[in-house]
């Protein structure tokens, strides 16, 4: 994990160095075999940071869902995982952790849309977009660019 780690010590160590407020690190994929620590890492890294975070399981949950929340129509409607860890705790950089991100598959809805992780994920990735992004939930404009994002993907080995 030293490569990530270092990784993100130089994004914080950016933020001070340009002054800015709060601390913000870019997306990050972690690919590693079972059982490394991937998950582990990510946690402890929101915890020594000081920030709140959320798993979003990806293998056993609908990924999409989970992060970008669902619409009012829907009956098990509620806002995405982001969205209610930053309500939550008055921080606007809190930490999203999807684990076993290449198990997620999509949910369809009852009029047979897709709703896929990486739909969900594109708009809260790019900053400019992110900066902006209407919450599905509440209809409103939340400012997601400062959220955390670490995919934790399993590696295969070839045989």
């Amino acid at each position: 994990m030293a490569p990530a780690t270092e990784r993100v010590w130089h994004d914080l160590r950016r933020c001070v160095r340009e002054g800015r407020d709060g601390a913000q690190v870019r997306p990050m994929l972690i690919v590693g075999s079972q059982g490394t620590g991937k998950s582990f890492w990510a946690r402890r890294l929101a915890e020594l940071i000081g920030v709140p975070y959320r798993v979003v399981e990806a293998a056993s949950e609908p990924a999409g869902f989970s992060i970008s929340g669902s619409q009012h129509g829907w009956s098990s409607a509620s806002p995405g995982k982001p969205v209610d860890t930053i309500l939550r705790h008055p921080i606007g950089n809190a930490m999203v952790i999807v684990d076993e991100a290449e198990k997620a598959g999509a949910v369809h809805a009852t009029n047979g849309t897709p709703d896929r992780l990486a739909d969900a994920l594109l708009s809260l990735l790019e900053p400019s977009i992110a900066e902006r992004w209407e919450c599905p939930y509440f209809r409103v404009r939340a400012a997601m660019s400062r959220v955390f994002w670490i995919m934790v993907v399993m590696s295969r080995c070839l045989v």
